[in-house]
């Protein structure tokens, strides 16, 4: 059991999410919803529950008044802050975690204004103070919008091609991919070539796998295909320790031509210099990436 401080100051989590903990008369001042809502500003989770259900609670809490019973996302909170943790460093260190086991993590939750503590049907667990749980539990009905994205999610295919050095770029990405976002999602070639430049290209007319010359890479985005800039080589030359990263959403920003849209189906890929190459190639390719661009 927790100390009946510590007690007090997460049952009063209706402070996750109300702004204030009523202990006697006085409200806390900086509530953990201040911080949530400074962290986030744009995000409209919060929003979504506030406007089904009339109140914040339920972004962390079972029931509609806060209280004892947080969902896997306000339990998190819970944890860290039951750690030593500040109320900002839980709130930003939980970001990396995929609370409600839908497969993307909190952030990117957050970040496509869908729930990072519900999933849809009976998939939910409740926890407890006392340690005990309770598994098969439905999300709050009334919550607006969706409780997982339908947008943002990125999934790898295509096979990446072998490099004179024995290298296999593979792609991942952080954040979520918008067409009015600034910035906020960066597309990232791990395992490449180290010292040779390279370029993203994306495509929006779906996936492929063609023989990329008679080497072992693949052509894995169909045609039309856009560049998205050189970017210079790093790591050590003979090794696999290079890297490629972008900021999509901001040169979606800086380049609205390159701009796929909402809802737009995305296909990229890194195209790298490879001179060392037996192939008829002096080039080979990542695997490749697909995603869905989010308002």
């Amino acid at each position: 059991m927790q100390s009946q401080s510590r007690t007090r100051t997460w049952t009063g989590i209706a402070a996750v999410l109300t702004g204030a903990v009523l202990l006697g008369a006085a409200p806390i001042k900086a509530s953990w919803w201040d911080d949530w809502d400074t962290e986030y500003p744009s995000s409209l989770t919060d929003d979504n529950v506030i406007n089904g259900t009339s109140k914040n609670c339920q972004l962390c809490h079972e029931d509609v008044n806060g209280g004892e019973g947080w969902n896997a996302y306000g339990w998190k909170l819970w944890e860290l802050d039951d750690a030593g943790f500040s109320r900002q460093q839980s709130i930003t260190m939980a970001e990396a975690f995929d609370s409600d086991g839908d497969g993307t993590s909190n952030l990117t939750e957050i970040g496509a204004n869908t729930q990072p503590g519900w999933t849809p049907g009976n998939n939910n667990t409740i926890y407890f103070s006392d340690g005990s749980t309770q598994t098969g539990q439905a999300a709050p009905a009334a919550i607006l919008g969706s409780l997982d994205p339908t947008c943002g999610l990125a999934t790898n295919y295509c096979t990446a091609g072998v490099s004179a050095n024995g290298c296999q770029a593979t792609l991942s990405t952080t954040g979520v991919p918008s067409a009015t976002a600034a910035s906020g999602f960066t597309l990232i070639a791990s395992n490449v070539e180290g010292g040779k430049d390279g370029v993203f290209f994306q495509g929006t007319s779906g996936q492929q796998a063609n023989t990329w010359g008679n080497g072992t890479s693949f052509q894995c985005v169909v045609p039309p295909v856009s560049r998205l800039g050189l970017l210079p080589g790093n790591g050590t030359g003979g090794a696999c320790d290079g890297t490629k990263s972008q900021d999509l959403n901001a040169l979606w920003t800086a380049k609205p031509a390159k701009n796929p849209g909402v809802g737009a189906v995305v296909q990229a890929q890194l195209w790298y210099r490879d001179p060392g190459n037996t192939s008829n190639q002096t080039t080979s390719l990542s695997d490749a990436i697909e995603f869905t661009v989010c308002p």
